[in-house]
C-alpha cells in the first residue's frame, strides 16, 4: 500500500493507494496516523477509494486511531469505500462506529 496525504480547509486527507487494510500493509499508515497526532493534526480522512479488502486487524487499527482521535478532540472520517471494503464495514458493524462518507466533498463537511 501506498499513502499519499494532502490538506484541505486544514483538515489532513491522507489517500491509500494499491493494497489491502490488511496487518502487513498497515505499517506505513501506523505510522503516518502516530506522527500526525504528535503535531496535533487532529482532523483525519482516510480515502478508502483504492483499498480492494480490509480484514479484522485493519478495522481494529482504524477503531484504534478513531478512539485515540477522540481522546484529543479530534475526528475521522472513512470516505469512498470500496463496495467490498463497505460490505465488510457493514458485516462486523463498524459502520456504526466510524463517520464513512460517499466522497471526499462529503467527508470535509463533517468537520
Amino acid at each position: 500500500m501506498t499513502i499519499t496525504e494532502e490538506k484541505e480547509r486544514g483538515i489532513i486527507i491522507l489517500h491509500l493507494h494499491n493494497g489491502e487494510a490488511k496487518t502487513r500493509d498497515l505499517e506505513p499508515l501506523l505510522e503516518i496516523l502516530k506522527k500526525k497526532i504528535e503535531v496535533f493534526s487532529t482532523e483525519i480522512i482516510i480515502n478508502l477509494k483504492e483499498i480492494n479488502s480490509i480484514d479484522s486487524s485493519g478495522i481494529g487499527v482504524l477503531a484504534a486511531f478513531k478512539n485515540t482521535l477522540s481522546e484529543v478532540n479530534g475526528r475521522l472520517v472513512l470516505a469512498q469505500p470500496t463496495e467490498n471494503v463497505a460490505n465488510v464495514l457493514k458485516i462486523t458493524q463498524t459502520d456504526k462506529v466510524f463517520i464513512i462518507t460517499p466522497t471526499i466533498e462529503e467527508a470535509l463537511k463533517k468537520f
